[in-house]
């Protein structure tokens, strides 16, 4: 795992460099921490699709940055949360959702004060 700052981006990348269940539960923690955090105006992930295809998808679950039609009341629907991740996708304005084992890297575009 390595990352990096450069124009007012954090860059994380992951690799096999560590044991997989560690990386795994650092990726998990760093990408909803990060995902939560105010600091951050988004957060930028780049993961595999199923399909093999490659995406870079702007998300957050920060209540604010959410429109108030799109937040949640509760958990809605079903999914494994050690295998998947659910957010906020800010370009499509909807929810969607990546695969832990599936991210490539993400990227935290820090706030503009």
């Amino acid at each position: 795992m390595s990352w990096f700052i450069k124009d007012n981006k954090r860059t994380v990348v992951f690799d096999d460099k560590f044991n997989e269940s560690v990386i795994e539960d650092v990726k998990k923690d760093l990408i909803t921490k990060a995902l939560h955090n105010s600091a951050y105006d988004s957060v930028t992930v780049t993961f595999t699709k199923k399909n093999g295809d490659v995406r870079d998808m702007k998300c957050t679950l920060r209540e604010e940055k959410i429109p108030a039609e799109h937040v949640p009341s509760s958990a809605n629907g079903t999914y494994d949360k050690d295998t998947v991740r659910r957010v906020f996708d800010l370009d499509k304005q909807a929810w969607r959702s990546f695969r832990w084992d599936s991210v490539i890297k993400f990227d935290c575009e820090f706030a503009k004060d």
